[in-house]
């Protein structure tokens, strides 16, 4: 019997190795530029696209998972995708993605969101918020990556400052049924994100607003903290405590002057201070990370003039 052709059995090895995942070709260039809705062609392109890669997500090997991933985050990064193809990619990816979200598979699930994390548009964000959700989302590693990844999208521009409102006010609701403290901790860093880019682009409104979730949530927090067991909250609060310092320290002397009579504000600052320290044992990083939280507050405090620098030990 004679051999068969190198060719020949590089082609058969090629299709074997592949045989598990199914390719398609990404949609044209001029479909990722599109300012009209995408014609049917170009849809289908889109949705065959999508299809190809969340299926290989959903049941590929780590490596196919990963692969698939970089495919799909490569082609939303082009600087010339625009918010219509950005719509339309949601529209094909979601009867794919959804599934793969509420598996239970913490990594098939972390490599969606890795992907969803490269849409560029206020309903991308939307549902990134979704997977913050601890009544939506069961497992906490993808609360946690989600929280990241939302911070990353909002800094990343993803969001039109005028609709911060909204998702500021959709971190606090999600923060008063966290259960992990990691994952609190990431969304607090989500919310101080809105308010720094509420203040770079100069609208107050939004600014303010994103202000007032982050006392809201720092508040939420504390009182997380301060039950038994949940210590480990110490961190989250940290994190909110940073936020609304950061915000202050922009502000001119009368904005900072005026917050001392927040009532919130000062409620919040009361609940840092009446927190216990934990001694040590389990606790010992909760116990640094209050003790850095209510140094905060105190300088915080002092910043808002509702107490005066204490004086310095000789």
């Amino acid at each position: 019997m004679r051999p068969l052709p190198i060719l020949v059995l590089t082609a058969g090895l090629c299709f074997l190795l592949g045989a598990g995942a199914e390719k398609a070709a990404p949609p044209a260039a001029s479909v990722l530029a599109t300012a009209t809705e995408p014609d049917a062609a170009a849809m289908k392109s889109i949705e065959a696209f999508a299809a190809a890669g969340f299926g290989q997500i959903a049941s590929g090997s780590p490596e196919e998972v990963k692969e698939a991933r970089k495919t799909l985050a490569a082609l939303l990064r082009k600087p010339e995708c625009t918010l219509v193809f950005y719509n339309a990619f949601l529209k094909a990816a979601k009867p794919s993605m959804d599934p793969i979200l509420s598996s239970g598979d913490g990594f098939r699930a972390t490599n969606a969101l890795m992907v969803l994390r490269q849409v560029k548009s206020p309903e991308a964000v939307t549902l990134m918020l979704e997977q913050c959700n601890a009544g939506k989302q069961k497992l906490v590693s993808v609360r946690i990556a989600g929280g990241s990844m939302l911070a990353a999208m909002i800094n990343g521009k993803a969001l039109p400052v005028t609709e911060s409102d909204r998702v500021a006010r959709s971190i606090r609701e999600n923060l008063e049924s966290e259960t992990s403290a990691l994952a609190a901790a990431r969304s607090m860093e989500a919310l101080a994100a809105l308010a720094t880019a509420a203040e770079n682009a100069k609208m107050a409104a939004q600014a303010r607003g994103a202000l007032n979730e982050l006392i809201a949530s720092a508040t939420v927090v504390a009182n997380r903290t301060s039950q038994a067991g949940s210590e480990d909250f110490a961190g989250a609060l940290f994190r909110g405590l940073i936020g609304i310092r950061d915000q202050c320290v922009k502000m001119p002397q009368a904005e900072q002057s005026a917050l001392g009579g927040n009532e919130p504000l000062k409620e919040l600052l009361g609940k840092v201070n009446a927190l216990q320290v934990p001694a040590s044992g389990r606790t010992a990083d909760a116990a640094r990370e209050l003790a850095a939280a209510r140094a905060v507050a105190d300088a915080l405090s002092q910043m808002v003039g509702l107490s005066k620098p204490k004086p310095a030990k000789k």
